[in-house]
């Protein structure tokens, strides 16, 4: 097996010791814009993906195939809209903290996590969530049972407010 040859952006640092990517673009210490795509050159082998504070507008799955050893990724304070794609996530398999808080994501359907089996903490919350398909969270068999080490994070989404209120 060859070397794979990774390309790092210029905002991001990378280590391929530790399979690490940290694109987070706050605060702001060049001119560089941030990132609007998920990159697709970086380490296919990494672990762990900050892409935090950054002007993604959606969750690319042809992008996120390439990370098929993700263990940790986070795409929180972003721009990402309207409902996140079906199966978007199946590649990563090996994914356990997933974190897509303070976007503009509206909904969810039962596909969007499947494949996540290994998922324990899944952060949601201040999204503008306003339909959850019945069975949405059956994939994620170890977010409800590990109860000490797992996290579902959904406060502050009109759907869970209108459901606490509508009463």
């Amino acid at each position: 097996m060859g070397v794979v040859r990774a390309h790092c952006p210029a905002h991001c640092e990378c280590d391929d010791h530790l399979l690490l990517v940290n694109c987070t673009s706050w605060p702001r210490t060049s001119d560089l814009e941030p990132l609007s795509v998920i990159p697709i050159s970086l380490n296919p082998m990494l672990e762990t993906l900050h892409l935090q504070r950054n002007a993604l507008k959606a969750i690319d799955v042809s992008a996120l195939q390439f990370y098929r050893q993700l263990v940790f990724a986070d795409f929180s304070r972003n721009d990402i809209s309207g409902p996140l794609p079906r199966r978007c996530f199946r590649a990563q398999r090996r994914l356990r903290d997933l974190r897509l808080d303070f976007n503009k994501v509206t909904n969810v359907s039962k596909e969007t996590f499947e494949g996540l089996g290994d998922l324990r903490s899944l952060s949601l919350s201040h999204n503008r969530l306003t339909k959850l398909e019945k069975g949405v969270f059956q994939h994620l068999v170890k977010v409800r049972r590990v109860l000490n080490y797992t996290q579902l994070f959904l406060l502050l989404n009109p759907y869970f407010i209108l459901k606490v209120y509508s009463y």
